[in-house]
């Protein structure tokens, strides 16, 4: 879970070209060798500041253009925090409404109907069920799973039914992003991926629900298809087209510490998966993502954190690409490990993304974690450029939230 305080504030980075607005508004340089540089941005919004007496802890936060206007809002859910008090469980959108002065960003936060959630951890996946053409909410908290219909950038609680949810580990500091959404079936609606399935004290399997449409009422119909899918209470989930056969292919996680930690992927045969790899890593605190890291026109796969080693009864921490032949074979490239440099102190890694922030066609990675300094540990973040598959430090460090295996990106 994240707690945002005075210091995570907006970032912009200097150049031309909106890429993603909220806590990073990027845009690329015009050299694209050059350093990305930074300026900082207040928010006119301070419900995400951290007091002495008040705090709002962070579950998730995802971004989507809910309100069609061309840029990006965000959906926050966590529980705010009046210390000695009351704590209030929350989902909030800030609305962003962009600049508002040199060295100010303008969010307004709109409520939205949390009545009867709890978010100790959760989850947020943004995807259009419906095919309205707006992007629709499916929120996971404890014990729930519940869809938000977008009515004219307006977020409505539906009254369909989920399967119940709860990351039942020390993990709710991590923002995993586990469902998620994905039409793996092609009939031109998006299905949902759901981990972290419980009934009463037991813990199911992934459950992949297809969308079967409207349903009584608000509500939409989704069944599950009963998929040859792991139990992973701590999920992480990426859909992409790893065979080039027109269909997405899964990557399944389960974060863990406990032994019972997996990254897999698995093949999408007309609708069915099937496991493709079972070994590909091992991630004790961290995530994991596809991308085209070499531009070759085949997945790759990244995954950073803390990893435990088979058979050896260590570990250790890094973010490592697995480059990917086509042929179902991975070639590692460590970005990066921790105490690697004193320019670059890494004691842990928290979170992992890719985005092209430079503008070059290629796409860069963004790492979350933190850094040890002399005598204190900071939160820190960082852009690692690509060039032609080989990525090195491209940007000034960048505030992050720190706490434990805090992380999101």
């Amino acid at each position: 879970m994240m707690r945002i305080g005075d210091r995570e504030r907006l970032i912009r980075i200097s150049g031309a070209g909106v890429l993603a607005v909220f806590l990073a508004v990027a845009f690329g340089p015009e050299d694209a060798s050059a350093e990305l540089g930074f300026t900082e941005f207040a928010l006119t919004d301070t419900s995400l500041n951290s007091r002495p007496e008040t705090d709002f802890w962070i579950a998730s936060a995802a971004p989507a253009d809910v309100d069609g206007d061309g840029d990006l809002d965000m959906l926050i859910a966590g529980y705010y925090v009046v210390y000695f008090g009351w704590v209030e469980d929350r989902i909030t959108l800030y609305r962003n409404d962009g600049p508002a002065g040199d060295s100010v960003w303008a969010l307004t936060p709109v409520p939205v109907d949390a009545a009867g959630l709890y978010f100790g951890a959760g989850d947020i996946a943004w995807g259009d069920y419906d095919n309205d053409g707006d992007p629709d909410v499916a929120v996971a908290s404890r014990f729930a799973l519940t869809l938000y219909r977008n009515d004219d950038g307006a977020l409505v609680r539906t009254s369909t039914a989920l399967p119940e949810y709860e990351e039942d580990s020390d993990f709710s500091t991590m923002d995993l992003h586990s469902v998620s959404w994905a039409d793996f079936d092609n009939d031109g609606d998006l299905d949902l991926l759901v981990p972290s399935v419980v009934s009463g004290f037991d813990r199911l399997p992934t459950q992949l629900l297809r969308n079967d449409g409207a349903g009584v009422g608000d509500a939409w119909t989704f069944t599950d298809v009963t998929a040859d899918l792991p139990i992973a209470a701590n999920g992480v989930s990426a859909w992409a087209d790893l065979e080039g056969d027109g269909d997405l292919d899964l990557l399944l996680g389960n974060v863990s510490a406990y032994g019972d930690n997996f990254l897999c992927t698995y093949t999408n045969d007309s609708g069915t998966l099937v496991l493709a790899d079972s070994g590909l890593a091992l991630i004790r605190y961290g995530t994991a993502d596809w991308g085209d890291a070499d531009n070759d026109g085949d997945l790759d796969i990244v995954y950073g954190g803390n990893l435990d080693l088979p058979g050896e009864g260590g570990g250790e921490t890094v973010v490592r690409i697995l480059f990917g032949d086509a042929q179902g074979g991975y070639t590692p490239f460590d970005v990066v490990h921790e105490f690697e440099s004193p320019e670059e102190p890494w004691l842990d890694f928290t979170a992992v993304t890719w985005a092209d922030y430079d503008s070059d066609g290629d796409v860069d990675l963004l790492v979350s974690g933190e850094w040890l300094g002399d005598g204190e540990i900071f939160g820190r973040s960082l852009v690692y450029g690509n060039t032609g598959g080989v990525f090195a430090a491209a940007s000034e460090p960048l505030p992050a939230p720190i706490g434990g295996n805090a992380g999101g990106a």
